[in-house]
């Protein structure tokens, strides 16, 4: 049976809340140096690595792909995943099971910064080792 890894300890970071501003379309990026909390899966790294290794469909066509997929996405205020993207070249079937998985995902709790909940863009590697 193919399996994936996912080592936590590669989450990446990066936080970025949007403002709007009434009078006008522009979006202004709010880029945090220090936050309170980052965003966390409930239940922490075992509970996410869990849920991905019971949730995640490997297509058959995808069997023996082998190799790291990066996973960018946003915890949103609420605590919702979205903004979901894979950059890399991977077989159409699985970044659409990937981008599944990490749509429907349970909510996380959301970063804070300043006592408000706030969005975060999280990196996330899955690893494939192919047919075993």
């Amino acid at each position: 049976m193919k399996k994936a890894y996912f080592p936590a300890s590669m989450i990446i970071y990066t936080i970025r809340q949007i403002q709007s501003n009434s009078d006008t379309q522009n979006e202004k990026p709010i880029i945090y140096t220090a936050i309170e909390k980052e965003a966390v899966f409930k239940g922490g790294d075992s509970k996410l690595n869990q849920y991905i290794s019971q949730h995640l469909n490997i297509p058959e066509s995808a069997h023996n792909f082998s190799g790291k997929v990066i996973v960018n996405f946003v915890v949103n205020e609420d605590g919702s995943v979205s903004n979901i993207e894979i950059k890399q070249t991977i077989p159409i079937e699985l970044k659409n099971e990937i981008e599944k998985l990490f749509k429907n995902m349970p909510n996380w709790t959301p970063a804070k910064s300043e006592g408000k909940n706030v969005k975060m863009r999280k990196i996330f590697p899955v690893l494939f080792s192919g047919n075993e």
